[in-house]
């Protein structure tokens, strides 16, 4: 490699589970004369908001990426790691995947990309919330819940019944309790869209594949003292035929 030649940089994005994938991957691009930019384990006792700072910082390595690598096994991808694949494409960064075959999951938006325009960091910010109740850390407990709700919560169901929030939050809590939730391995967004409708007030739509179902999610953010809160959310189910 020419003393005056500029390295590429590739920065590995995936569940830090798969440690001896990142450490095999990290030394055979490095062999190559590439930089490799990383996660960093911060052992298990992290809290939530040290969470969300290691994600963030995590974003700002796919920043100084040429590209984004992504390690996986089986075709596990969690939802953090989804999240960060939504923020490089936003980037424009190149994507490629460890695991031959990988299908990397469809994250087109209908509206501006992420990190553009002048709400980007609100549209941001909401979409690491979605889907809606889903994305809680492990073992969340009702606090956590209530913090995402706001006190005027409702959702309408697929059943086209309606929700109240104390409800909402005893199932939710109760899944988390039981360990069914965080399950990222059962669902995936795609078809993004974020409309600003007033200043504290944003409408985020996508569709949701659960398994082999898909629904049409809307969740209205109302923002108060200086928090979003989901406020509406309603799911629809798609017939196979509207499905694309």
């Amino acid at each position: 490699m020419s003393s005056e030649a500029c390295p590429r940089v590739v920065c590995l994005c995936g569940s830090l589970r798969l440690a001896p994938l990142f450490l095999s991957e990290r030394r055979r691009l490095t062999a190559l004369g590439v930089i490799v930019l990383a996660p960093e384990s911060a052992g298990d006792e992290v809290t939530a908001e040290e969470r969300a700072a290691l994600g963030e910082l995590h974003l700002r390595r796919i920043d100084m990426a040429d590209e984004v690598r992504v390690v996986s096994e089986g075709g596990y991808l969690g939802a953090a790691t989804r999240r960060e694949i939504e923020y490089a494409l936003s980037r424009g960064k190149v994507l490629s995947a460890v695991e031959p075959g990988l299908g990397l999951p469809d994250v087109s938006r209908t509206g501006p990309p992420a990190g553009t325009g002048p709400d980007a960091d609100v549209v941001d910010e909401l979409i690491g919330l979605e889907p809606l109740t889903h994305r809680l850390p492990s073992g969340s407990d009702r606090r956590a819940i209530e913090a995402l709700l706001d006190e005027d919560f409702a959702e309408i169901g697929a059943s086209v019944r309606r929700y109240s929030r104390d409800h909402v939050i005893d199932v939710v809590e109760g899944r988390y309790a039981e360990g069914v939730e965080p399950d990222d391995g059962t669902w995936s967004m795609r078809n993004l869209a974020a409309l600003r409708v007033a200043e504290d007030l944003c409408l985020l739509t996508y569709d949701l594949d659960v398994d082999e179902r898909r629904s049409r999610r809307t969740t209205l953010w109302r923002r108060r003292d200086g928090a979003w809160r989901a406020l509406h959310h309603q799911g629809t189910l798609c017939a196979p035929e509207t499905a694309p």
